[in-house]
């Protein structure tokens, strides 16, 4: 299970993918994954929680002692797509907001997203979408 599968995907991508935050949490402290390992679309499992708007997952994924110091880094690599773990949960929250909010748009900045993944602040736009997010 620990050995990639065919597209090159670890546990903790499929972990990250399904936000299993329990999986997750195990690959972290009884594995050596990585955050950083790419599949063969280039996809981190950062990515993979990113896309499906997993935020407890990110947040724990980059927020662990073993990635923490270097994960802003990894939040900006990008795929094979060009899109980085942080423009991927950009793009997952303004998508949210058009489908719950015909016609509106929400606009997060970079910043906004890295004080909500390692400071737990969650910005105003975020709280609403949160609340919709659950509704769904």
């Amino acid at each position: 299970m620990l050995s990639p599968d065919a597209a090159q995907q670890t546990a903790l991508h499929r972990a990250a993918h399904f936000g299993s935050f329990g999986a997750i949490e195990l690959c972290l402290r009884f594995t050596s994954l990585k955050i950083h390992t790419k599949d063969s679309l280039g996809n981190s499992p950062l990515h993979a929680a990113a896309a499906n708007f997993h935020v407890g997952c990110l947040r724990l994924m980059v927020t662990h002692p073993r990635f923490e110091s270097t994960s802003h880094i990894y939040l900006r690599t990008k795929n094979k797509a060009d899109k980085s773990p942080l423009i991927l949960l950009k793009d997952c929250i303004e998508q949210l907001a058009a489908k719950k909010q015909a016609g509106s748009t929400v606009t997060v900045s970079e910043n906004d997203l890295y004080a909500y993944l390692y400071q737990e602040t969650i910005p105003v736009q975020l709280l609403f979408l949160a609340d919709k997010a659950r509704e769904t």
